[in-house]
């Protein structure tokens, strides 16, 4: 005995009426356009982590070595839209701390202890740069989270990129133009086997 459910059966009857057909696309066009605008609407994206980690051997008065650690932590906004209302939390507050460029910035030790740096405003594509510096007797902390918006940003791990030749990048931009090209017909051969029942090209 046969099963009453077909797929084929349905996709036939459905691909046969113009009704269900326009009903379908009515439906689907909107919501394809409201998820694509969510997709592309501006807004602000916050990335931070530690660059570097350096060890420094200033010279003292007396003229012996001091040691002094510093860490350079990066504070990026990589989207469109500016973020407002920064925090960057630390769990504590660091011996001594600089910022590059020098934008205005408010700081503040919550009753608990955490160090809060706030930025009133970062632009789209605007980074700020925070240099924490201690005694090598005295811990440096770590940033415990970023906020802004409402929304937390999120850690980049830093590292160091091997930067290839001008050729070596146009070869591999050239591949990678070639293999966008070659799923595009793929994808376009599939639906005209699947809509047709035939490849198309």
């Amino acid at each position: 005995m046969e099963s009453g459910f077909s797929f084929m059966a349905i996709w036939d009857r459905f691909t046969s009426s113009d009704t269900l057909m326009a009903t379908a696309i009515t439906v689907a066009i909107p919501l394809i356009i409201a998820a694509f605008q969510s997709w592309i609407k501006p807004r602000a994206k916050l990335r931070y982590g530690t660059v570097t980690n350096m060890v420094m051997l200033p010279r003292k008065e007396d003229g012996s070595m001091g040691v002094l650690r510093v860490r350079l932590v990066r504070i990026y906004n990589s989207g469109k839209r500016p973020a407002e209302h920064v925090e960057v939390i630390f769990n504590w507050k660091p011996q001594h701390i600089e910022q590059y460029p020098h934008i205005v910035t408010h700081d503040q030790t919550s009753s608990d202890g955490r160090y809060i740096v706030q930025i009133a405003r970062l632009n789209g594509g605007e980074s700020v740069d925070l240099y924490l510096a201690a005694d090598k007797e005295v811990d440096l902390p770590e940033i415990i989270y970023v906020r802004a918006n409402g929304e937390q940003g999120k850690v980049v791990n830093y590292r160091n990129v091997i930067w290839h030749p001008l050729h070596i990048r146009i070869i591999v931009a050239v591949l990678m133009i070639l293999g966008a090209f070659t799923t595009i017909y793929a994808v376009v051969v599939f639906l005209g086997w699947l809509v047709f029942g035939r490849t198309i090209g």
